[in-house]
């Protein structure tokens, strides 16, 4: 069995070692690209007072995730250094992923077909991703394989 391109999904609120050091030891072994993929989504609460303070945190948030991508890209990047021939970095937040992977979770789909769906639209041959741990949008949006 061999593998083209490798599909690894990090979480911004856990360490994401185990899952860089797998993914580069499989791009190394079999001539692997790799495509490092990390999505998140704000639900802002509902008990705001003003809307100009509201837009106020809800930037801060956003900011925050922005900067939280752009350490995970940059610790992919540096994992991927010499181990892969091509690395690709992937990461959304809110509506972005969201627009075009939810309309095939409300057509019925198990969540195996709906990863194998979006890893042939990247052409991934396989998804390295934790078992647990999660987010609820993560799982929402990409599926979890432990609730079945």
């Amino acid at each position: 069995m061999t593998y083209a391109t490798v599909m690894v999904s990090l979480a911004l609120d856990q360490p994401n070692d185990a899952r860089l050091e797998a993914v580069g030891q499989i791009a190394e072994r079999f001539g692997a690209a790799v495509i490092g993929i990390a999505a998140s989504q704000f639900t802002p609460p509902l008990y705001f007072t003003s809307g100009e303070q509201a837009q106020y945190l809800i930037d801060q948030w956003q900011a925050a995730i922005r900067t939280r991508l752009s350490e995970l890209e940059i610790k992919f990047c540096a994992a991927m250094n010499q181990r892969s021939a091509r690395a690709e970095w992937r990461s959304a937040i809110d509506d972005v992923i969201a627009s075009w992977v939810v309309p095939d979770l409300h057509e019925g789909r198990d969540a195996t077909a709906q990863l194998d769906a979006i890893a042939a639209d990247v052409g991934a041959g396989i998804i390295v991703a934790g078992a647990y741990g999660h987010s609820r949008f993560r799982e929402f949006v990409l599926g979890g394989m432990t609730q079945i």
